[in-house]
C-alpha cells in the first residue's frame, strides 16, 4: 500500500443488502512522531498546522492536555471552545 492513502475494504451481502463488515487499512505516517523530543511550547504551535481539518479543535485540545499535563487550568483555551464551534458550523456549510 502506498504510504500516505487510507483504504476502506466494506463487506456487503447482497441478499439482506446491508453492510457486514469494514476493514480500514491506513498507511498515513504517524504525526506524533513529529512530536517527539520538541519542547511543549513548540509542540501546542505545531499541532494544529498537522491536521487540514479541526486545527482550531487541533490546538484547542493540544494547549489543554498540556496545561492538564502540568496540573493548572487553561482559561483562555476553554474560552476558544467558541472558535471550534464556529469553525465547526463553517466546516459542514463548506462540505
Amino acid at each position: 500500500m502506498e504510504q500516505g492513502r487510507i483504504r476502506l475494504a466494506v463487506g456487503w451481502h447482497e441478499r439482506m443488502r446491508r453492510i457486514t463488515s469494514v476493514a480500514i487499512n491506513n498507511a498515513r505516517p504517524d504525526p506524533s512522531s513529529l512530536l517527539v523530543g520538541r519542547s511543549a511550547v513548540d509542540t501546542v504551535l505545531l499541532v494544529p498546522r498537522l491536521f487540514s481539518l479541526c486545527c482550531a479543535a487541533q490546538g484547542v485540545a493540544a494547549r489543554l492536555a498540556l496545561a492538564a499535563a502540568s496540573g493548572r487550568s487553561d482559561s483562555a483555551a476553554e474560552t476558544e471552545l467558541l472558535d471550534i464551534a464556529r469553525e465547526a458550523v463553517g466546516e459542514h456549510l463548506w462540505r
